[in-house]
């Protein structure tokens, strides 16, 4: 009886003192950024499935701005064009003043706001990996392309197709040359051009989870599942004059390979699956040949798209 008191009295103790449960902590985990490990102060903990880290010391190691807001009592992070606001107990912090939904709350310990990982990988780009032999979670630069796709005629019968909608399988649509937007009211959070010492070959339009992607013109899908490199959920469309667009970080799909869309045509609908930290779309139109990460066949969306 003693000892369980003494246990008890432990945990209630270890609670008051950092602010977090002892029974639910774990500061055995590691980082690895490329392969090279990173040291953090104060150090990453693992609380109940989730690895926390320190915002700041995690922004500074990626040579971000990061900042107090005492007015909101949040903490504000910089990266390129991109803006990230996380009070205390929150798992909606807002990029770019969009809510985006986060795995597990933020929280305050020792003076310091830890958030999950995973979510302060994905403002950076970074891919996320979880290392077992080396209790270690591996980081790593995602890519907003696929270095070796082919966009023409190369795509492969069994490309991972998800639930049929009611769009024709033959050719049946009627083109229009001209591009509209595919987000009715959504707004673009990330521009078309170089970020992060990368080039980003789309624009990101953010809404509400869950909100329609329209087709931009009409066309023929050509990809439709699980894009790799971080694209998430995905749908490549290509239209008449050898030109393509490509919808990604999708909540799920709603064409298949080989069906044949109108403009304005629902085909997907809006997530945040693949490398992405905020409920959008990542849009790319790109003219000829086969797909790749260069400029010869990416275009800037904006001056395509002609918008209401």
């Amino acid at each position: 009886m003693m000892n369980k008191l003494v246990i008890s009295a432990a945990i209630i103790l270890m609670f008051f003192v950092t602010g977090v449960p002892a029974y639910a902590t774990s500061h055995d985990v590691q980082i690895y950024i490329e392969e090279e490990k990173c040291v953090f102060d104060p150090e990453p903990y693992i609380r109940e499935g989730s690895t926390m880290v320190s915002m700041r010391s995690f922004f500074e190691f990626m040579e971000a701005e990061v900042e107090w807001c005492t007015k909101n009592r949040a903490a504000v992070g910089y990266w390129n064009d991109k803006e990230v606001q996380i009070p205390n107990e929150t798992t909606q912090p807002r990029v770019n003043g969009a809510k985006v939904e986060i795995s597990r709350s933020s929280e305050i310990v020792d003076g310091r706001l830890f958030i999950p990982l995973r979510f302060a990988a994905g403002f950076f780009e970074q891919e996320v990996e979880w290392n077992a032999d080396k209790r270690a979670v591996m980081l790593s630069n995602g890519a907003e392309h696929l270095a070796t796709e082919q966009l023409d005629t190369d795509y492969e019968e069994d490309t991972v197709k998800e639930e049929k909608d009611e769009h024709s399988s033959s050719e049946n649509y009627e083109a229009t040359g001209n591009f509209i937007w595919p987000v009715e009211g959504g707004q673009v959070v990330s521009e078309y051009g170089p970020r992060g010492g990368r080039f980003h070959y789309g624009l990101d339009i953010g809404a509400e989870k869950g909100t329609p992607i329209l087709a931009s013109d009409s066309g023929k899908v050509v990809v439709s599942g699980w894009e790799s490199s971080g694209y998430g959920y995905a749908v490549v469309i290509k239209h008449d004059d050898n030109y393509y667009t490509r919808y990604a970080h999708n909540a799920r799909n709603l064409v298949s390979v080989g069906d044949y869309v109108n403009q304005g045509d629902i085909i997907a609908e809006i997530g945040a699956t693949g490398n992405a930290t905020c409920f959008h779309v990542h849009f790319e139109v790109r003219h000829g040949g086969k797909g790749g990460g260069n400029t010869d066949t990416h275009r800037d969306p904006a001056k395509y798209v002609i918008q209401d």
